[in-house]
């Protein structure tokens, strides 16, 4: 994410750190490290910086000076996260039904005929043997999680089976392929076997497609960095 706002915001300095030695800048604290830090350490950050929380689905009740999440009661920003680069925004896809979960295999309940696939075992390009992503979680817990595998979708150019849990609602209204268990995705499945290559397909694709460009996380950046400015 830093390396893609330096390279397309230079009014603005980007750098990627390990450390929490940082002083006069934005510090924008990822997940990891909203899970690890110490009361002290952010005292320390806070007293030098303005310090921004990126919780992402992770508890967050620490005293920050703002939340790159809607869903607060601090001062709340909307950054649109970044989909892994590594993804070819021309990713050539099967041109047959196939349908695949590409993440942590614990947080999904999938029908067999789902193909699950460890996103820490396997190359993003596996992602071009599916026409279709499976996106439903396992229901752990209520949180607010930006839709990440949504907006992987939408660059590889394929439509979901999801579930409206988290912040899918707000980007997919009326959408045809929703299931909110692992049972229910079974209908849904079979539903979109039968549309593939139909208007109806076509149509669920482009609203999946509509929920994400690269561009928006430029624009949603600058105008976090302007309202803090």
């Amino acid at each position: 994410m830093a390396e893609f706002c330096a390279e397309h915001i230079k009014e603005h300095e980007f750098v990627y750190q390990t450390h929490l030695n940082i002083e006069d800048a934005i510090v924008i604290l990822n997940k990891f490290w909203l899970q690890h830090i110490t009361t002290k350490e952010l005292g320390k950050l806070r007293d030098k910086n303005f310090v921004v929380g990126d919780p992402i689905d992770s508890d967050c009740n620490l005293g920050l000076d703002a939340r790159l999440s809607i869903h607060s009661q601090q001062p709340g920003y909307y950054v649109t996260h970044l989909v892994d680069t590594r993804i070819p925004r021309d990713l050539k896809v099967t041109d047959k039904f196939a349908i695949g979960y590409y993440g942590t295999l614990f947080n999904t309940v999938a029908p067999a005929e789902v193909v699950c696939v460890s996103c820490y075992d396997n190359s993003v390009q596996v992602l071009g043997n599916f026409s279709a992503h499976y996106t439903v979680r396992r229901k752990v817990k209520e949180s607010f999680k930006p839709p990440l595998k949504v907006w992987t979708a939408a660059v590889c150019n394929v439509p979901v089976l999801t579930s409206m849990d988290n912040d899918v609602p707000l980007y997919l209204k009326d959408y045809p392929y929703v299931a909110e268990t692992g049972e229910a995705a079974i209908k849904v499945l079979e539903q979109m076997r039968q549309d593939f290559g139909t208007d109806k397909w076509e149509e669920a694709r482009q609203m999946v497609r509509a929920t994400y460009d690269d561009t928006r996380v430029v624009s949603d950046m600058r105008e976090f960095l302007d309202g803090i400015a």
